[in-house]
């Protein structure tokens, strides 16, 4: 049997990017922050240089930084859960509503729980300290190592460093080819891990295509 051909979002999938403007921006993230909406529209030369110079590959990108931020929202990991949404997002570590209630609306210690003994958090307030940022959420201080970020985590969870460090983490492992493919479920392991998000970066992905095929 005939291999299907791949179905290409653009008609040039090869052509370079026009550049990123506020308005495409705001096609895909109504409420993005100001900060964040100008970091993203003068870092041409550095999405450039992190190979997101075509359209496929540039709505991947803004598809999962908006994923992972609440659209384009949010730098910082938003640690406070209840009791009740930590069983349903960490089960094998708040099994029942008594393990849960200690930890519920206290971020710092509710990190250390989570994060901590494991991504490279070795030291006590590492899990905190290492909490989820930047417009990829780096999570851990092995991550945030590889980010270059170690020694000044709080720089990660601002701008510009919180797009700085989503580039390189998207070079790092390699993300461009999964765009090139319109692989978005390997996209989502690589970024998050597992599928998690999945259907909200999908209508993401969807705007992001609609804005961008008419540069």
């Amino acid at each position: 049997m005939a291999r299907r051909p791949e179905r290409r979002l653009f008609p040039e999938r090869g052509a370079c990017m026009t550049t990123l403007t506020e308005a495409v921006i705001r096609k895909v993230a109504p409420k993005a922050r100001a900060d964040i909406v100008a970091g993203l529209v003068t870092a041409q030369n550095e999405l450039t240089a992190a190979g997101l110079n075509t359209k496929a590959r540039l709505a991947h990108f803004i598809a999962q930084i908006c994923t992972e931020t609440g659209g384009l929202q949010h730098t910082e990991e938003n640690l406070n859960y209840s009791a009740k949404r930590m069983m349903k997002v960490f089960p094998s570590r708040f099994r029942t509503l008594a393990a849960a209630t200690p930890f519920a609306h206290n971020p710092e210690k509710f990190a250390n729980r989570v994060y901590g003994g494991r991504l490279g958090n070795n030291s006590t307030g590492d899990g905190f300290k290492y909490r989820g940022g930047g417009l990829i959420q780096t999570t851990g201080k092995i991550n945030y190592t590889s980010a270059g970020f170690a020694d000044r985590p709080d720089d990660l969870r601002k701008m510009p460093d919180a797009l700085i460090s989503a580039l390189k983490f998207w070079t790092m492992h390699g993300c461009n080819a999964f765009a090139d493919k319109n692989q978005m479920v390997g996209l989502r392991k690589r970024v998050n891990g597992g599928k998690n998000g999945l259907e909200e970066c999908k209508k993401f992905h969807a705007k992001a295509v609609a804005a961008l095929l008419p540069l």
